[in-house]
């Protein structure tokens, strides 16, 4: 079937990440400085280059390295303190990567209707080292199970940054951006029964649920289905009538593949 989708901007597989960040991520720190909060999702189908676009490498950066950078620039100047978290989501649970002990997270409400995530730490850093020794070193904290087909197991990733925003000496904030590099959809009608199977339905599900919050948020519906699932009531705060959020979609370059 053909279908077409109006799209705010389109890059080429070639597009300097630098440039993207430029161009979409600026205007998001500026609300953030102000005090609101914001969102980085990049979504598509798995191997479209969603981490590579979020995490890059030495040689090539990617979003969350020229975030971090502007942050902590902003953070000497002003005299603030930047905190992050790094987090991920795996099957309907969330787990700390800055923790050995008691990594998972609680997302609870507030009386407020405000989402609390009990135990994720919050850790103040001041270089981009601090950041990199942090960030590449999640990556291995929780082991990485793999199904009898030795296929990596997958999770929502996700990269919290709190910067404080002080607007006059009686009014202080906390705000905070979150760049989140999302498990990746897949077809299970195309794949055996098993762990695999169960994997994907359940980050399939996390995703439709995703959509649906969003489509409620354009449709400026009375009720937005936030609690339909972990992932969406984790970002509750992020994505909202209050905050700002960026989606990113990575396509695949072949006529086979389809991210529904």
């Amino acid at each position: 079937r053909i279908e077409s989708f109006k799209l705010d901007w389109c890059y080429d597989q070639e597009e300097d990440i630098s440039e993207i960040f430029t161009k979409e991520v600026k205007p998001l720190l500026e609300r953030v400085f102000h005090g609101f909060d914001a969102s980085i999702l990049a979504y598509g189908a798995r191997d479209s280059g969603k981490t590579q676009l979020i995490e890059g490498s030495d040689e090539k950066p990617g979003l969350a390295f020229f975030t971090i950078n502007e942050i902590l620039a902003y953070g000497e100047k002003n005299g603030k303190e930047v905190m992050i978290s790094c987090y991920e989501v795996h099957h309907d649970h969330v787990f700390d990567l800055l923790k050995l002990k008691d990594p998972e997270v609680q997302v609870l409400e507030d009386a407020a209707g405000k989402v609390q995530l009990k135990g994720l730490s919050q850790v103040p850093i001041k270089t981009m080292q601090d950041f990199k020794r942090l960030y590449h070193g999640c990556n291995q904290q929780i082991p990485v199970k793999k199904d009898a087909n030795h296929v990596a197991s997958r999770r929502h990733k996700g990269l919290i940054i709190y910067i404080p925003c002080f607007h006059d000496a009686s009014n202080a904030s906390l705000a905070r951006m979150n760049i989140v590099d999302l498990a990746g959809y897949e077809d299970t009608k195309l794949k055996k029964a098993g762990s695999y199977f169960t994997e994907s339905s359940k980050i399939n599900r996390s995703l439709y649920a995703l959509q649906n919050v969003v489509s409620a948020l354009n449709a400026n519906d009375g009720r937005v289905p936030y609690r339909d699932n972990k992932l969406t009531h984790l970002l509750k705060g992020f994505i909202s009538k209050e905050s700002q959020a960026l989606m990113i979609t990575c396509l695949v370059s072949l006529q086979l593949v389809d991210t529904e």
